[in-house]
């Protein structure tokens, strides 16, 4: 009997914590998909490492991270130049260039199969970038938004955002030589036969041995 107990479908629009995608206005709509794709995310968790499903659940967060990232690069970032903070731009740039390698990360995994090694070591990548970006935005950008920003003209942004999430883009498109976000994770345990190979095996090999 196949055990089916950990095949989790968040393909829906709700957030955990009530917020809809798809109403209020522009942060309210943000916040709540940050939700959506932090639920995604997290069913990864529960899936046995190489398991197929685990290719089928990243299919099912990447084109939600990257028309999120749309959304934001298009409403949101240009709002946040007007605080003081961000007049510069220097801070929505920073904004920008996460969605950026976030893409080149879901472009690296849609090259990979559930039961490659380096499978679950991108992922945990990505899930640690996503999850740094969307809890700074959460604590530093929104509720300074709020504070500035009026009320209508946030209202107008969550009616242009509903439309950005029916037509737009969510297949990965990093730029060339973008590079996903850095690996700060030790190096993975070598398996029995990789130990092996290296006590036993000269440098270079025992082809470099043979006599030319």
């Amino acid at each position: 009997m196949t055990d089916t107990h950990y095949r989790l479908d968040w393909s829906g629009s709700i957030g955990w914590r009530g917020g809809h995608v798809d109403s209020g206005d522009l942060l309210d709509q943000l916040d709540a998909e940050h939700e959506k794709i932090r639920l995604l995310l997290g069913g990864m968790l529960g899936i046995p490492i190489g398991d197929p499903e685990r290719k089928a659940q990243m299919d099912r967060v990447s084109p939600v991270i990257v028309r999120h990232g749309v959304i934001e690069d298009e409403l949101l970032y240009p709002l946040m130049a007007r605080l003081p903070e961000g007049a510069d731009g220097a801070v929505s740039r920073v904004a920008h260039d996460d969605h950026v390698r976030a893409e080149a990360a879901l472009h690296a995994l849609g090259l990979l199969k559930a039961k490659d090694p380096d499978f679950t070591r991108e992922f945990a990548v990505l899930n640690e970038h996503m999850t740094g970006h969307m809890s700074w935005e959460e604590a530093r950008v929104f509720p300074a938004l709020r504070a500035t920003v009026a009320q209508a003209e946030l209202d107008e942004l969550g009616a242009r955002a509903r439309e950005l999430r029916l037509r737009g883009r969510t297949t990965p498109q990093a730029p060339p030589g973008v590079r996903p976000p850095e690996d700060h994770y030790a190096p993975g345990e070598k398996s029995f036969r990789e130990r092996m190979h290296d006590r036993f095996t000269p440098a270079g090999g025992w082809g470099a041995l043979r006599p030319h």
